[in-house]
């Protein structure tokens, strides 16, 4: 084949720029790398964190729970000393009762009874102060009681802020576990990229080692469809699949379809109509652009033949 000085100089610019392109793209993803695993480092402490919070409020749920069961403990103990003193208060009235029966009884016989009436005053008495004895103490088991009721109200309050902080750390963890999946699929394609831009730059370097070998082709044909119409959003990217058939090995370029684009945005005016009543009517105004991709960079292909 004839040598194209011309050619070779064209590919080995576009080989040495592929290079170039090739090594920023895996300092970029170097880059990446590492922010990916200062981010997983983040995550791991922010869990270890959270863990210890929860350690520490299930040990303050331990000691509200205990609190509450001795709480209740003395609660019930107070019912049974408020029950024995209420029976010990109805032993006394039926006392009284009983003694105001001898007292009647004994007016009757007046010279019998006084004995039997100093004793039951003296009865009467003993029971006075048994009552008020268990009334005191009635008054300090209801003391003892509102005492524990405020001690259980404070540790609920205590175990409901303690699930609100494990419930906030639950989702502190999920969150950090979806960041940790994120930077490994960027780590994953990373590594791909990487991957790629070696195999491109060990053929750009084949490619340079023997420049005799390379022509520069411009004949080639497009095969099947040809023409597309779309019609794309805001920030949308298309793909779309061209063949092409070569009748020699060489490099070809294939910077020659053409793009026609069509930008449209909606326009409003405001109208007056008989009635003085305002309308917006809103029309599409297309503006049509036409651009060639062949005046840019040439895009290379190398068609090798298996011989």
């Amino acid at each position: 084949m004839p040598r194209n000085s011309k050619g070779n100089s064209t590919v080995q610019f576009e080989c040495r720029r592929t290079v170039a392109e090739c090594r920023r793209t895996v300092a970029q993803c170097r880059r990446t790398v590492a922010q990916c695993r200062r981010t997983v480092a983040e995550c791991r402490r922010t869990v270890a964190e959270c863990r210890r919070t929860v350690a520490q409020c299930r040990r303050t749920v331990a000691q509200c729970r205990r609190t509450v069961a001795e709480c209740r403990r003395t609660v019930a103990e107070c019912r049974r000393t408020v029950v024995e003193c209420r029976r010990t208060v109805a032993e006394c009235r039926r006392t009284v009762a009983e003694c105001r029966g001898t007292v009647a009884q004994c007016r009757r016989t007046v010279a019998e009874c006084r004995g039997t009436v100093a004793q039951s005053r003296r009865t009467v008495a003993e029971c006075r102060g048994t009552v008020a004895e268990c009334r005191g103490t009635v008054a300090e088991c209801r003391r003892r009681v509102a005492q524990c009721r405020g001690t259980e109200a404070q540790c609920r309050r205590t175990v409901a802020e303690c699930r609100g902080t494990v419930a906030q750390c639950r989702g502190t963890v999920a969150e950090c576990r979806g960041t940790v999946a994120e930077c490994r699929g960027t780590v994953a394609q990373c590594r791909g990229t990487v991957a790629e831009c070696r195999g491109t730059v060990a053929e750009c370097r084949g490619t340079v080692a023997d420049p005799d070998s390379l022509e520069v082709h411009g004949s080639f044909t497009w095969l099947g469809q040809t023409q597309y119409r779309r019609r794309l959003r805001l920030q949308e990217v298309a793909r779309l699949p061209l063949r092409a058939c070569f009748l020699h090995a060489g490099v070809y370029n294939l910077s020659t379809p053409r793009v026609f684009a069509k930008f449209t945005a909606p326009a409003k005016n405001n109208n007056n109509n008989n009635n003085n009543n305002k309308k917006e009517e809103v029309r599409e105004e297309g503006v049509a652009m036409e651009t060639s991709q062949q005046d840019a960079s040439p895009a290379l292909i190398i068609i090798t033949s298996q011989a």
